[in-house]
């Protein structure tokens, strides 16, 4: 997992996308979604949980 975190963080940077919030680790899925007239962030679990980002 380590890895695709920091493969996903040098996307960002290489992309000037600053990362302000993340919900990462645990043992089950998210779904993430980016709503581009806010600029809002939330992710949700697969057990149904919303984190706000």
């Amino acid at each position: 997992m380590r890895s695709r975190m920091q493969a996903a963080r040098a996307a960002c940077a290489v992309h000037d996308i600053r990362i302000v919030g993340e919900a990462v680790g645990g043992d089950f899925g998210r779904s993430v979604y980016f709503d581009v007239s806010t600029g809002r962030v939330h992710a949700r679990t697969v057990r149904g949980d919303d984190v706000h980002l």
